[in-house]
């Protein structure tokens, strides 16, 4: 049995498990059915985007040989940043953070090309996500060394909210740039605190506060953008004023802030820290949601939502239950419809009474 992705199922195969309707109990394609022309015009006239097939391999045609290979393969999730892109980003961060620590800002040496290799990360980051209607977060955990790959994850998901709210390419890049060196005051801040395995007390705090303006007056000496200088030194400025360094309201945080304080967030919650376990993804984007007209911005966090994809369709989830099971339908984000794996039941997370109290703890490895 093998979960195919609807164009790859063909006439003659067999349905190894029930097909979901969308509403209602009643299958729209049972179990052993033999699909057929009208079986598919069924499928794609719901919606339906996988199903489990117990043959893969439909009968072969007149015109095929016996052991021509299967187009049926497991669905694959596109990650968001590359290794190899994550890879170049974190070790030029990696340079940038060690020039600035010994204080290094000469605009036409050493630092002018980690700034290049940077900027040049943020514009193949702009174009992987160029024409994605949906961005995946699933491999932007992935990883141990926060500071670096941290700054990573908000620039990627700081340019998906730019393609949701409109934003050009130029404004992306500039965008991207302003993410990926959002926490460069961290310098300023001594080790110790940054890597404190317990929660800040609160003159310690108050120390970690002056990462922003850190951050804000290295980077005046080397970029003369007063949108990304802006973008750095208000990412934690909230919009009832209850933020830092200014204490700024709604309309007096910079655009570019706002931004970055939701994908900052949100890749700290869903992030594992010394002092406390990774929020699941749900629960990150149930805080976003509770802080609207708070801390965060109304419209950032409506296109956050509209354009993460928190649990993309065929990844493999661990639900409160203990069970295993694979996303079917992911319409309703934070409760999608999943197949238990040892079972084959279909359970609708939102609209299945019985499952009210089931909830998503964990997204594994598809192939896990």
């Amino acid at each position: 049995m093998q979960l195919v992705h609807m164009n790859d199922i063909a006439v003659g195969m067999v349905v190894a498990q029930d097909v979901p309707a969308p509403k209602g109990s009643i299958p729209l394609v049972r179990k052993g059915a033999v699909v057929d022309r009208e079986v598919l015009r069924r499928m794609r006239l719901h919606d339906v985007h996988f199903a489990f097939i117990s043959s893969a391999q439909p009968p072969a045609r007149r015109s095929e040989a016996p052991d021509a290979p299967s187009r049926i393969h497991m669905p694959t999730i596109k990650p968001v940043i590359s290794d190899a892109l994550r890879a170049e980003g974190v070790s030029s961060l990696e340079d940038l953070f060690e020039q600035a620590s010994i204080g290094l800002s000469d605009v036409h040496g050493s630092t002018t090309s980690v700034i290049k290799n940077i900027t040049n990360v943020v514009d193949r980051l702009v174009e992987s996500l160029d024409g994605q209607s949906v961005v995946s977060v699933l491999n932007l955990k992935s990883h141990d060394d926060y500071t670096y790959h941290h700054s990573m994850s908000v620039a990627a998901l700081t340019i998906a909210i730019g393609q949701q709210m409109g934003f050009n390419k130029e404004t992306l890049q500039r965008l991207g740039k302003c993410a990926m060196l959002h926490d460069i005051g961290k310098i300023s801040i001594p080790t110790e605190l940054i890597n404190k395995p317990s929660r800040l007390l609160p003159e310690e705090f108050a120390t970690m506060k002056g990462h922003s303006t850190a951050g804000h007056g290295y980077l005046t000496q080397t970029f003369g953008d007063e949108d990304l200088l802006q973008g750095v030194v208000q990412h934690h400025e909230r919009v009832d004023g209850s933020g830092y360094p200014y204490g700024a309201k709604k309309e007096n945080i910079h655009p570019w802030s706002k931004i970055i304080s939701v994908a900052d967030v949100y890749d700290a919650l869903t992030s594992n820290r010394s002092y406390r376990t990774a929020s699941s993804p749900g629960d990150a984007i149930e805080f976003l949601m509770g802080g609207v007209g708070k801390d965060f911005d109304f419209d950032v966090v409506e296109c956050f939502l509209q354009k993460v994809e928190i649990y993309p369709i065929g990844s493999k989830v661990q639900l409160s239950t203990g069970q295993l099971a694979v996303v079917y339908n992911s319409e309703n984000k934070l409760r999608p419809v999943v197949r238990v794996l040892s079972t084959g039941d279909i359970l609708d997370l939102y609209r299945d009474k019985n499952c009210r109290s089931v909830i998503i703890t964990n997204i594994l490895d598809l192939n896990s």
